[in-house]
């Protein structure tokens, strides 16, 4: 909406929208960010803080549309994303790793 009020020459709309964006970053870091990884929701419910590997999903199609950077940033990607990236390939791929061979073994035995 910045982007569009900006192309439009709507100086009011965008900073309406400027301030949006601005307090919706704000509460996006402070509710979601864990410093690993954002929760899933700030409901405090067993699944709230499921990490999911699509997180940057959304910040990479803004960015891809054009309207994702600088001013327009929607997560601080610079500051989390080695973090985020370390933590999600950690809980998806070598945590699933250890279960997956720890439940070959308990099922088969070991491979001696």
């Amino acid at each position: 909406m910045c982007k569009m009020a900006e192309i439009l020459k709507k100086d009011d709309e965008y900073k309406k929208y400027q301030d949006i964006l601005k307090r919706g970053k704000e509460a996006f870091e402070r509710l979601l960010w864990n410093g690993k990884y954002y929760n899933y929701d700030s409901s405090k419910k067993c699944y709230s803080n499921s990490v999911m590997s699509d997180q940057c999903a959304g910040q990479w199609f803004v960015r891809a549309c054009g309207l994702g950077d600088g001013e327009y940033e929607v997560i601080l990607l610079n500051l989390v994303i080695s973090k985020l990236i370390s933590t999600i390939k950690i809980l998806n791929v070598y945590l699933r790793i250890n279960v997956t061979a720890r439940f070959l073994c308990h099922s088969f035995g070991t491979f001696d």
